[in-house]
C-alpha cells in the first residue's frame, strides 16, 4: 500500500515575490509538507487581502511534528517571509501569514512581530480547545486566544 503524502495548500497574495514564494515552499517542504502553491488574482476592489499567505495543512500534526531545533528555524523563516524576504527592519504594516487547520478549519494568525515564546507556545497549542477563530497571540496576556470563542462564552 502506498504511503499517503501530506501536503500544504498555499494561497499567496499577488504581491508576494518569487523569492518569498520559493522561501516558503522550501520551509514547508523541509518540514515534510510539500506545498501546492497558488496565487490570488490582482483585485480591483478597495479592500485588499489582510494576509500575505494562507497555508492549509493538518495543523495539529504539523505543530506536533516540529521539534525544538526546527522551531528556531521556522520562527526565523516565518518572520523573514512576512517581512518580504528581508532580515532587516519590519515593514510599516507587515501582513500576517495564516495557518489553517484542514481538520477543524481553525485559523492561526502569525504576525511578523510575534515574540519567540509565541512560537514555543504554538507548538503546545491544543486546537481542539477552540470552536472558532481566528486564533491570535495576545502579547499582553502571553497566550494564544480566540476573541470570538471568548465572546461566545460570555
Amino acid at each position: 500500500m502506498a504511503e499517503r503524502v501530506l501536503t500544504a495548500e498555499v494561497l499567496l497574495r499577488a504581491t508576494v515575490t518569487p523569492e518569498q514564494e520559493r522561501f516558503l515552499a522550501e520551509l514547508l517542504d523541509e518540514a515534510g509538507y510539500p506545498p501546492l502553491v497558488r496565487r490570488t488574482r490582482a483585485h480591483r476592489e478597495p479592500v485588499d487581502l489582510t494576509w500575505i499567505a494562507l497555508v492549509a495543512l493538518p495543523l495539529q500534526a504539523f505543530l506536533s511534528g516540529l521539534g525544538t531545533e526546527v522551531l528556531g528555524s521556522a520562527y526565523r523563516g516565518i518572520k523573514r517571509f512576512v517581512r518580504g524576504g528581508s532580515d532587516g527592519p519590519e515593514p510599516a504594516l507587515p501582513a500576517p501569514m495564516v495557518l489553517q487547520d484542514t481538520v477543524s478549519g481553525i485559523r492561526v494568525v502569525l504576525d511578523a512581530g510575534l515574540p519567540p515564546e509565541a512560537f514555543e507556545k504554538l507548538l503546545r497549542l491544543d486546537l481542539s480547545a477552540y470552536r472558532s477563530g481566528p486564533v491570535h497571540y495576545d502579547v499582553a496576556r502571553a497566550r494564544w486566544r480566540s476573541v470570538q470563542d471568548e465572546a461566545a462564552q460570555a
